[in-house]
């Protein structure tokens, strides 16, 4: 990241988490020119700050590209995002549980 960072930044942890629920690059296609953190940053940076696409700041990727995953993720149905392992991840990191609810010991 070459850029200073902004409040609305995926913490290092928030990323671990997300990171595996991003999907690859297709098969056969160009290769992804930016990096998928920092489209995950002005996504959040635009539903934090409530801005227009347009007016996203310079240092991000370019909005029109921001814009195109965010509608594109918007438009999945529901039951094709996995919950489960990035929930049971986040509890058992933060609150020392197991993922099933129990607590370790």
């Amino acid at each position: 990241m070459n850029r200073q960072a902004y409040e609305t930044d995926l913490s290092n942890i928030s990323w671990e988490l997300l990171a595996p629920l991003i999907p690859a690059e297709k098969r056969g296609g160009r290769h992804r020119s930016v990096a998928m953190r920092e489209v995950l940053n002005a996504i959040f940076y635009i539903l934090r700050s409530g801005c227009a696409w347009r007016l996203l700041p310079h240092d991000f990727s370019a909005w029109q590209t921001v814009f195109g995953y965010f509608s594109r993720w918007c438009s999945w149905p529901v039951e094709t995002i996995e919950h489960g392992p990035a929930r049971d991840r986040a509890r058992t990191r933060g609150t020392g549980r197991r993922a099933d609810g129990g607590d370790h010991g």
